[in-house]
């Protein structure tokens, strides 16, 4: 007697619920196309010998109901997929992108993995204290930024110091400054030193990413720095991401994850991070801090404008590199008179031995960009004031 149900249930089953599934599937999909078919952007004709390919099979199946022939459901399938590739052209529309493009996109993201797993390290190792400013500040001018002599910004303050402390007890860092203050150049002098001291600079080459598995060589596991230097441009360049679809946030959300990933892999209390940024609100904002996830555990350090000692020091070192007559008083001066960075007062000497004329109050550009009408107001006001 069960017996008899239970094959009374199947028979029903199959002889009526897996037809009316199959109806009501043909249905939505018939409800679905006729109302894409009815906008004019969709009114591909070919879909009409297809669509009507699909009711002819279904039809058939329905009728057949448990006695449908493996032929027939072949028939299906291949509806199904001729169908799907007419109307391919608005299904991209609707989801984005084809659903014939999803083994290709497969496969080719996966190749890529692949590759990026096999061979990827996106740094520059430095290991001798020499090469360490030359490789961050090449820079233009009669004289390479990094021949540019270094001072002291405060009397009595070891800026490199205090950054150092700092390095030394949080292990993640970022130097922040405006423009032309010299922010490379502090912190490659503190990286100069650590190298002195047997570590390895990691300096992270343009178009680095980190969302993929990056491979640090066994003979460089302990004693390392890590140098993202003007972090703020990275994420603005479009060929940061390289035609990748990354935003600013998941960029730095990937960071955030290489160096959680190294610190519980090594474990090693002298692995650094440094970052370098401007201060301005524009390039906070392009690097989200200190909101994004990964300022949470970095300590800022804001670097102090150098001191008119500090600046009357420099250009007094400099016009002697390039052979320009300045006396300590005219120098002294030109450091009260400047917007405070080291780049404005280089710029003003080269300018004056490219020109072949003395540099003077009535001539300095007090900023930097500054051209010669913009600033004549200002320079006249600052002599007036200068006396």
């Amino acid at each position: 007697m069960m017996n008899q149900t239970i094959r009374r249930v199947l028979k029903f089953s199959v002889g009526c619920v897996f037809p009316a599934i199959l109806l009501l599937v043909f249905v939505l999909l018939a409800i679905f196309f006729a109302i894409l078919y009815a906008l004019p952007q969709y009114a591909d004709k070919n879909m009409v010998p297809s669509l009507s390919y699909l009711v002819y099979v279904f039809t058939s199946i329905i009728s057949y109901g448990p006695y449908a022939t493996i032929p027939l459901i072949i028939s299906l399938v291949t509806g199904v997929a001729v169908f799907f590739s007419v109307t391919a052209n608005f299904m991209a529309d609707i989801i984005g992108f084809s659903l014939l493009d999803i083994p290709k996109r497969v496969f080719a993201d996966n190749k890529n993995t692949d590759r990026i797993k096999s061979t990827y390290f996106p740094f520059e190792v430095i290991t001798e204290p020499a090469d360490v400013l030359p490789k961050l500040m090449p820079g233009p001018g009669l004289i390479p930024d990094y021949r540019l002599p270094y001072h002291r910004r405060r009397e009595g303050v070891n800026t490199t110091e205090e950054i150092r402390t700092l390095l030394l007890q949080n292990r993640k860092i970022l130097v922040s400054g405006i423009a032309g203050i010299g922010k490379t150049r502090e912190v490659g002098k503190l990286l100069s030193n650590l190298i002195d001291e047997g570590f390895t600079l990691l300096y992270t080459l343009p178009k680095a990413r980190f969302d993929a598995e990056i491979t640090i060589p066994d003979h460089l596991k302990t004693r390392l720095v890590f140098l993202f230097d003007d972090i703020h441009l990275r994420c603005v360049d479009p060929a940061t991401f390289d035609d990748q679809p990354d935003t600013t946030y998941d960029f730095l959300k990937s960071i955030e994850a290489f160096i959680v990933k190294l610190t519980k892999k090594y474990s090693d209390p002298e692995i650094f991070v440094i970052f370098i940024s401007r201060i301005d609100i524009q390039s906070w904002g392009h690097i989200l801090y200190p909101s994004h996830p990964l300022w949470r555990e970095v300590i800022c350090y804001e670097l102090p404008l150098p001191d008119i000692g500090s600046q009357t020091g420099f250009i007094m070192s400099v016009s002697q590199q390039l052979d320009i007559n300045i006396t300590d008083h005219e120098a002294n001066s030109l450091a009260q008179a400047n917007d405070g960075t080291f780049r404005n007062l280089a710029q003003n000497l080269f300018r004056a031995k490219s020109n072949g004329t003395p540099l003077d109050i009535t001539s300095f550009m007090p900023k930097q960009g500054m051209t010669w009408a913009s600033s004549l107001s200002e320079r006249r006001t600052v002599s007036a004031i200068l006396g």
